[in-house]
């Protein structure tokens, strides 16, 4: 059938019909706002945007109570009279940013409508975008503007926001007491939160990252979800289904009331979670409130309950005669809480005396209002003294289950649990039913320096893996002391950290310690016949302790160490210096590096040998760091290339078993795993890693890391089994320390001071020209250690003989060795020279004396009997 018109008119259609609308909007405002500001042209133009669609109130209802509380004679205020306008512009977005800004804009454009004070009362995303476009010119930064609802750092940070007052507390401190109630008074082991996929929830989210080390104590927070504002039952399902993954029974909601709804309806669908699950929502949520009933003595239990800040209820406000037409009929708890900080809002101003282009004024007022004490802390100039409480139908801001106080930011908060037995009785505990695995690793691909900047470590991790740097395992000590969180390490293999026991009681790790690294470079140096080394080291207490145990290792197998080098960093000009250095004065070409560095320094050492040509005359036995390096770049095969027969040490994989874990790994059953890895790793600040590092499959150099993971699963199934609470992260430890697995890197065995007790080495040289070869194993279990399986290749010498431990001429040793000590040289050529004319004397009397003898003994010279006896040394008889 044709089409009676055309779609090319219809849309002209639309678009007219859109402007006009638009129009009558704008001069609707227009007069509107003319007519506000006309009614009275003395005192200041004060404007009210707001969206009444989430309330009962209306622009007539909000009005009537703002006009009471300016004409009651009873009230405590003196200046708002004289220094507004009797009536303020009220301004209902619906919750339009749009709408909003429009509304902003035309109020700009008219003189008589020109604001001097806005109060916000809207989301943090109408806002946020609402004060930045007031502060684009000069014109409209100077209007003082007052949040009465939103709190986020981005509109109440005074460093970018000078002219912004906030009289709600800070979406950070909301979090801070929600963690440390239901963590005390709930008895709460074990959350989840709920986010609003909006600015409010991106800024309660980011206060859950630096609260959650502020707070006194906290629960595990072992799921997050974003909610949208608009999403189909499917999407809610997945919310909730995520939420309960980890088997939490509390969850935070952070969410509009309409969110909440919806939450609380796919929980109530959702087998596992129905009658089990409890809400806790916010401010945001208030108006659920009256569907919170409970009877402590029936059956009936709320669903939820509601954490928020101090405000007057709906039947006070009445009660107080703000309503006198209404009675309050239009008023509902998230209008009352509205309205309890617009009110607020105005007697800061009074109590700073009208002066509203004094900010210290404003900052400094103290009063008591309708949302308990307000005062503003004198640093980050926030709401302080502030109470929050946790509240259902029954248990009102009047009577509340739990109140929560913050006097100041410097101390800790106060906590009162009115009747804990009716608490409890409504809310139910939720225990910590899964380990929560914290991740700590350096920013880089091979995993060879301490992180940048040290990642938060939660107080709710029930055990930290990493970091994987001896100087950042210091670092986080104190933290894991404080909160007794077990630390499996799988790349710090100093023996210190284990040796003192009292310093470090939570640390363990799946590596073996340096000792076992040592002997295995010892005794492939004696293998090859190489007499003679030299060590390069970090100039910090790890590399020298590191290079005295390598150094001691050598003189038990009388190897002579030749020099010891202790680099400041791994920058390449340090590395340059120290090479000429050896090429200058030593002798031996075998060099053992365990400086520590970083990826960019790994690869640069690498290529160093392009400037420095003769470093590809030494053999270099590579610590594992650059070994990784090489292994993890892109380019590693080229890179190893540069320094022929290098030597690397590294954890030995069977060949089955790296593949088998490969092809789980990167099978199609793994996918959202791999997803949801990639995830975690970016979330957790590991995002560069995951965008330069290659994960695509997993590498022997990661192996014992691999262990470690097998470890973490070993010691939770065997805790679980025997039903250990993992609420307190230290039971964990025993079973840590009790584990003896052999599942990927050989026997993983961990002993009760947390060290691996053996160790299985890989062994690989850079060929002349090609990869990397494997050429034997080191295992601490086998007799001998040390088996070569690989003989015939060729060195960097291009010759298949094992090459000298030195390139150097006799010419060369001997000028070094004289050079080196000119003094000690001519002292001991005199001393050889003396000793060989002591010798020649001596020889020479024993001559002379059996010439004597023999010429008595043949009668050629006429001597007595008593003569000869004396030249042959006879004493006579007494």
């Amino acid at each position: 059938m044709p089409a009676l018109t055309s779609a090319k008119p219809r849309r002209s259609a639309v678009v007219l019909l859109a402007t006009a609308a638009f129009v009558m909007l704008v001069c609707l405002l227009t007069c509107s706002a003319s007519g506000a500001a006309t009614g009275n042209s003395s005192g200041l133009v004060w404007v009210i945007l707001t969206d009444l669609s989430r309330t009962t109130l209306t622009e007539v209802s909000l009005s009537e109570a703002i006009t009471a509380f300016l004409t009651n004679t009873s009230a405590t205020h003196q200046y708002l009279n004289t220094l507004f306008r009797p009536a303020p512009i009220i301004l209902d977005t619906g919750g339009n940013l749009l709408t909003a800004l429009t509304q902003i804009t035309v109020l700009l454009s008219n003189p008589l409508t020109f604001p001097s004070v806005l109060f916000l009362a809207e989301t943090a995303d109408v806002s946020a975008s609402v004060v930045d476009m007031l502060r684009q010119n000069d014109t409209t930064s100077d209007i003082l503007i007052i949040s009465a609802h939103s709190s986020n750092t981005r509109l109440c940070d005074p460093k970018t926001n000078l002219r912004t007052m906030c009289m709600v507390p800070r979406d950070m401190i909301n979090v801070r007491g929600l963690l440390e109630v239901v963590s005390n008074q709930l008895n709460w082991y074990s959350m989840s939160l709920a986010l609003s996929n909006d600015d409010y929830g991106d800024g309660v989210a980011q206060a859950v990252t630096s609260e959650g080390q502020t707070a006194s104590t906290t629960a595990t927070i072992v799921a997050h979800a974003f909610m949208n504002g608009a999403a189909s039952t499917t999407d809610d399902d997945a919310v909730v289904a995520s939420l309960i993954k980890y088997r939490a029974r509390g969850v935070g909601c952070f969410l509009r009331e309409a969110e909440t709804r919806r939450l609380h309806a796919a929980v109530e669908r959702n087998r596992r979670a129905a009658n089990s699950v409890f809400l806790i929502a916010s401010r945001e949520s208030l108006n659920v409130l009256p569907d919170l009933t409970s009877d402590v003595n029936g059956t009936a239990k709320p669903w939820g309950a509601i954490f928020v800040s101090a405000y007057t209820p709906p039947a006070e406000l009445v009660s107080q005669g703000f309503f006198p037409t209404t009675h309050g009929t239009a008023v509902d708890e998230y209008g009352a809480f509205v309205l309890s900080h617009l009110l607020d809002g105005l007697l800061m101003l009074d109590a700073a005396k009208g002066a509203i282009d004094n900010m210290s004024a404003l900052r400094a007022a103290r009063f008591r209002g309708y949302t308990g004490n307000v005062a503003f802390d004198s640093i980050y100039y926030q709401r302080v003294e502030t109470v929050f409480s946790l509240i259902t139908a029954s248990h009102t801001v009047r009577n509340p289950l739990v109140t929560w106080t913050l006097k100041n930011y410097s101390s800790d908060a106060a906590q009162v649990n009115a009747n804990p037995n009716v608490t409890s009785a409504l809310i139910k505990t939720s225990p910590l039913r899964t380990a929560k695995i914290c991740m700590a690793s350096p920013s880089n691909c091979a995993g060879v320096m301490g992180l940048a900047s040290l990642i938060p470590i939660a107080r709710s991790c029930t055990v930290l893996t990493g970091p994987g740097s001896d100087a950042v395992v210091m670092a986080v000590t104190p933290v894991v002391n404080e909160f007794h969180i077990p630390q499996l390490d799988y790349a710090v293999s100093n023996d210190y950290f284990t040796d003192n026991v009292h310093t470090y009681p939570y640390f363990s790790r799946s590596l073996p310690k340096n000792t076992f690294a040592d002997v295995a470079v010892t005794q492939l140096c004696v293998h090859y016949g190489w007499e003679r080394v030299i060590i390069i080291t970090s100039n910090d207490q790890f590399g020298i302790s590191r290079a005295q145990s390598m150094a001691t290792r050598m003189q038990q197998q009388n190897l002579y160490v030749e020099a010891t080098y202790y680099l400041s960093d791994g920058n390449n000009a340090t590395v340059a210096d120290c090479m000429e250095k050896i090429y200058a004065k030593l002798v031996s070409r075998i060099i053992i590096l365990i400086n520590p560095f970083t990826a960019a320094q790994a690869e640069t050492f690498f290529r160093l040998s392009d400037y420095l040509t003769y470093m590809r005359q030494y053999i270099f036995f590579m610590d594992s760091a650059l070994c990784h390096a090489a292994a993890a770049s892109a380019n590693g095969d080229a890179l190893r290339q540069k320094l022929p027969s290098s030597i690397c040490i590294y954890p030995n994989v069977t060949q089955t078993r790296l593949e088998a874990l490969n092809t789980l790994y990167t099978s199609s059953d793994y996918a959202t795993t791999r997803q949801e890895m990639r995830k975690l790793m970016s979330d957790g600040g590991f995002l560069s890693s995951v965008e330069s590092c290659d994960i695509s499959s997993i590498s022997p150099y990661a192996g014992f890391a691999v262990d470690a993971g097998y470890v973490l699963i070993d010691s939770v199934s065997r805790a679980v089994a025997e039903n250990v609470s993992l609420n307190v992260a230290a039971h964990l430890l025993p079973y840590i320390r009790s584990t003896s697995i052999d599942n990927f890197a050989g026997d993983c065995t961990i002993d009760s001071t947390g060290n691996r007790l053996y160790a299985a080495y890989s062994i690989n040289i850079q060929l002349l020209n090609g990869s990397s070869l494997f050429i034997g194993t080191w295992n601490s279990k086998a007799s001998p250690a040390l088996e070569i399986t690989e003989w015939s290749f060729v060195w960097l010498t291009n010759s298949t003989a094992v090459p000298l431990d030195t390139f150097r001429d006799a010419s060369f040793v001997l000028s070094t060795a004289f050079s080196a000590s000119p003094g000690a040289i001519v002292i001991s050529i005199l001393g050889f020279i003396l000793t060989i004319a002591v010798f020649y004397f001596c020889y020479r009397h024993y001559r002379m004396q059996k010439l004597v003898e023999q010429a008595l003994e043949a009668n050629q010279f006429p001597v007595t009997d008593e003569e000869l006896r004396c030249l042959r040394g006879i004493k006579d008889d007494v």
